[in-house]
């Protein structure tokens, strides 16, 4: 789909959690370094820092106070959830891990019904399946080469949430 096709939704703020994501989500969306915040289901921020360009530090204490928190980040490099993000929302039981970028907001929930085991080889797999698919729209005018990327990661986690049985969204911003 063209950029200018794009139908943009209200952000989902239908828990307390959610709100106080996207209220610091729409705050940290451009940084250039990454900043991260465990949200308690109250709204309530449990810890919140700025890290480099790729990573944000927590303290394991913090980690292990966010038993079924939010977990929400900015990635600077404009790409969606990694299989990492995934792995340390399930080792630390978190309820729901997100991505913004300033292109879109990322949710993966609930985080522990993720089996990691296997997590990366999956994501691999199902993006091998889907990167053919973009290259046919890429060549028929569907989609813009330079959506390519986003659209090869919201894809992958589509298929993935629907043959693993986890939740998956995606807004456009």
């Amino acid at each position: 789909m063209n950029a200018s096709a794009r139908v943009r939704v209200a952000a989902d703020v239908s828990t307390q959690a959610r709100a106080s994501a996207v209220a610091l989500e729409d705050l940290i969306r451009n940084d250039s370094k990454e900043i991260g915040a465990l949200i308690a289901a109250n709204g309530t921020t449990l810890a919140k820092h700025t890290g480099r360009a790729d990573r944000v530090p927590f303290t394991p204490q913090e980690l292990f106070s966010g038993l079924g928190a939010t977990f929400t980040h900015n990635h600077p490099g404009n790409t969606g959830p990694s299989v990492r993000d995934l792995e340390i929302g399930r080792a630390f039981e978190f309820h729901e891990v997100r991505v913004v970028t300033p292109d879109h907001r990322y949710m993966i929930w609930p985080a522990d019904r993720i089996k990691v085991a296997d997590l990366q080889a999956e994501y691999d797999l199902e993006t091998a399946r889907v990167v053919p698919l973009l290259r046919d729209e890429v060549r028929c005018n569907q989609l813009h080469p330079s959506d390519f990327g986003s659209e090869l990661v919201h894809r992958t986690w589509f298929r993935l949430a629907s043959r693993l049985g986890f939740n998956y969204r995606r807004e456009e911003s």
